[in-house]
């Protein structure tokens, strides 16, 4: 029994289950189980076990029996979100291993300003994907198998033999590895029912399976823990899910596969050196936190290739990072204890927040204040920014006939033509629906990605500001004849330029001389110009002096006798600071003339 959370004891929430299946579901539980067991025996810490459900419930059950589980009541994401602030946990330790649940509530978590043990959503995100991960550790210098990027429908071009993946799916669910003369569309098959994109990879003869495994300490030095080898055979020569994972009758992973392996495995200093430089290289690659582990395949000539990095731990006995550790003399409780720790040392944004005298937790401040907050600024920055500078604009007709650059004046798209034809049921990559508008590629996006509406396009490009160029594939639009300057680049812009210097040199002088010859004008200026650069100046010491906050804070609560006093008044110094530099951007427009350049 976990027990409730006390004053003397930071509290740490275990976070498993799965959102996506009864197998992830399955794979969550055994492992946080074995973490909780361990972990209780020392008592540092309040372990609470918090269970994501695949209806997408929550719920906080006593400990991880199944009787417990099943008593424990479900409720809602908002129920949850107060749970967990009333609970105001120091550190989650992450135990879900389905994608959404190394990605999107370890977002969430992060949304919470929750510490996290381990790495953080988007770097999950990055390692689940193998063929992003192989791209990004191959362009530091690691060494990866050839391979291929296939969607539904594609063919791969290598010819065997060669290794088929599911681009995003992890315990080796899906692999298969197609020999000369093999069924290359039954391992399609079997790879597609798990993920819509797949990895065809060229398969390394088997020299050595190596798991090679990275923990940081706390002065940020990496150090390499002795390996494990996994021992395969010429007739069984890659890892599978069933070389990790005992199912039962249903499929849901029941306990874990024994035997084939050695820890820590027999490696010579060449051999070392390799493997801890491509580790080292991967670890930064990724951006890596706390700990990392990668799957290494040695050919027989001894050179290692990545193959994939499993940047997950659930810190059970059984886990690769407490077995690796533990051939080197430390204890499953030395390296939890540390990661644990330096999540709850490891300070955000919001964790700032509260550690700054705002009485009760972020969500409720947030929740009571914000919406004021926001209505205030709106409110103000409309007065400043549109109302007071009409008045100027009644009196000056000229200011509506500024010069236009033409920026936003985009040439008209033009379809690529398309391999094949768009499925029924296709949706536009940008709204995200199949729509009335036919979909269309103008970039050279493959697959799904590359379908889009016309129309949604335009309205993005224009949104973008500068919309040359996709921001997935980063090749041109494919565009009409252009009838307006486009900003397609620095050197588009600096040839503008350069070609209308004269009557830009004479625009500004005409602007300098009005500043010189309207004193009320150059008084406005200077006037709004001072306060803009005070107000930005004290807004951005107050955010950035770490020192000076919870003095301000204090200073105004003894004033006000308002704990949100200096909120509000940030708020409302944001908003004049944004509506003068607004106003005082038009009056500087005002000084120029009112004709465009040639």
């Amino acid at each position: 029994m976990c027990g409730s959370g006390s004053m003397s004891k930071p509290v740490v929430l275990h976070l498993l289950g799965s959102a996506a299946s009864d197998y992830y579901e399955g794979v969550s539980v055994l492992y946080a189980e074995q973490c909780l067991q361990e972990a209780l025996k020392h008592q540092t810490y309040d372990n609470l076990p918090c269970k994501v459900h695949a209806d997408g419930t929550w719920s906080f059950p006593k400990d991880l029996s199944k009787e417990s589980m099943d008593e424990a009541e479900k409720m809602t994401t908002d129920k949850a979100i107060a749970k967990i602030a009333e609970l105001q946990p120091g550190a989650v330790v992450p135990h879900m291993f389905c994608l959404p649940g190394m990605t999107t509530y370890r977002a969430f978590c992060d949304l919470m300003s929750l510490p996290l043990v381990g790495n953080a959503a988007d770097v999950m995100a990055l390692s689940t994907n193998k063929w992003q991960s192989k791209a990004i550790v191959q362009s530091f210098g690691v060494k990866v198998p050839e391979g291929e990027f296939l969607y539904q429908g594609d063919k791969p071009k290598m010819a065997p033999p060669f290794l088929v993946k599911p681009c995003n799916e992890d315990n080796s669910q899906g692999i298969n590895l197609v020999r000369e003369g093999g069924d290359v569309d039954a391992a399609l098959k079997a790879a597609f029912e798990f993920d819509t994109e797949v990895l065809i990879e060229r398969y390394i003869p088997l020299g050595r399976e190596i798991r090679v495994g990275i923990l940081e300490q706390d002065d940020g030095t990496l150090e390499m823990l002795p390996c494990i080898e996994y021992f395969l055979s010429e007739a069984d020569p890659i890892r599978t899910a069933a070389h990790k994972l005992v199912n039962d009758d249903n499929g849901v992973p029941k306990t874990q596969a024994t035997g084939g392996r050695k820890c820590p495995a027999d490696v010579d200093d060449v051999l070392k050196a390799k493997l801890k430089d491509l580790a080292v290289r991967s670890h930064k690659a990724l951006g890596c936190r706390d700990y990392s582990l990668y799957d290494v395949r040695v050919d027989p000539a001894g050179e290692p290739y990545f193959i994939e990095a499993c940047l997950y731990c659930s810190f059970s006995p059984m886990s690769v990072i407490v077995a690796m550790a533990s051939s080197t003399g430390r204890t499953q409780q030395s390296i939890y204890e540390m990661l644990v720790n330096r999540a709850i040392g490891r300070k955000s944004a919001k964790a700032g927040f509260l550690s700054h005298g705002y009485s009760g937790s972020w969500t409720a401040n947030v929740q009571q204040h914000s919406s004021s907050r926001s209505r205030l600024m709106l409110a103000l920055t409309v007065f400043l920014v549109a109302f007071l500078p009409t008045r100027d604009w009644q009196r000056s007709p000229s200011i509506w006939r500024l010069p236009r650059l033409g920026v936003f004046a985009l040439p008209p798209l033009v379809p690529r033509p398309l391999l094949t034809a768009p499925a029924k049921d296709a949706t536009c990559r940008i709204c995200q629906e199949v729509g009335t508008e036919p979909l269309a590629a103008f970039c050279g996006c493959k697959g799904s990605l590359a379908l889009v509406h016309g129309s949604c396009l335009e309205r993005w490009r224009q949104l973008q500001g500068r919309g040359d160029r996709c921001e997935l594939c980063g090749q041109l639009y494919s565009v009409g004849e252009d009838h307006g300057f486009a900003a397609a680049s620095l050197a588009d812009l600096l040839a503008y330029l350069s070609k209308h210097k004269d009557a830009l040199r004479s625009s500004a002088l005409h602007a300098l001389r009005r500043l010189r010859c309207d004193p009320a004008l150059r008084r406005r200026s200077v006037a709004y110009g001072g306060t803009v650069l005070l107000v930005w100046a004290w807004l951005l010491a107050t955010r950035s002096c770490e020192g000076a906050r919870p003095r301000l804070h204090e200073a105004f609560i003894r004033c006000t006798g308002d704990a949100t006093a200096l909120g509000w008044l940030r708020a409302a110094a944001g908003a004049v600071v944004i509506g003068l530099t607004g106003r005082l951007l038009l009056f500087g427009a005002e000084c120029f003339p009112r004709t465009a350049p040639p």
